[in-house]
């Protein structure tokens, strides 16, 4: 029972280590578009910082994104694609210090200090339309980097990111 117990807490704490937030274009026509083709991305990390080169992350996010599309049905086309994939990638160094106050401590004692450290990734990945360059979809993610499995991320970011992706946004009614 407590091995299930961890396992949600520990499914709820990496949960809460990732947001991802969608942004569709205003002009949103998914069913026109049926190929796309990879726009010039940049990776933006302090070389002390790395834990992956860009090569290996680029190869991660371009094979992940691929796939997600090619799931939808748009495939790539170099020479003559509708959108336009671009990425921002990066990470840095956070630390955070909290002070406990006097609880659990004898009267007249400082209360203790607690420092967090820890990596923030950034990845924000844009759909445009080649024509005119309209923002067709952007997908804005930041995570905790200490995970050991990037691609594991990196495929999460890109799931959640596109789930909606080629279904029309629901109109709002106005009352």
């Amino acid at each position: 029972m407590r091995i299930i117990t961890f396992f949600f807490f520990f499914l709820a704490f990496c949960a809460a280590a990732q947001e991802v937030m969608v942004e569709p274009g205003k002009k949103f026509a998914p069913e026109t578009h049926r190929t796309f083709r990879f726009g010039k991305s940049e990776i933006v990390t302090h070389k002390e910082d790395k834990k992956i080169s860009d090569n290996a992350l680029d190869k991660i996010i371009r094979e992940t994104v691929e796939k997600e599309f090619s799931l939808k049905g748009i495939s790539r086309d170099d020479a003559a694609g509708t959108l336009i994939v671009t990425y921002m990638a990066g990470s840095f160094h956070h630390s955070t210090i909290q002070q406990l106050g006097p609880l659990g401590t004898a009267p007249g004692q400082q209360g203790a200090n607690i420092t967090r450290d820890f990596d923030q990734g950034s990845l924000v990945i844009d759909v445009n339309e080649a024509s005119g360059g309209a923002l067709v979809w952007r997908v804005n993610s930041t995570m905790n980097t200490n995970i050991p499995d990037p691609r594991n991320a990196v495929s999460q970011v890109v799931a959640r990111g596109f789930k909606k992706f080629g279904v029309p946004p629901k109109k709002k009614k106005k009352s």
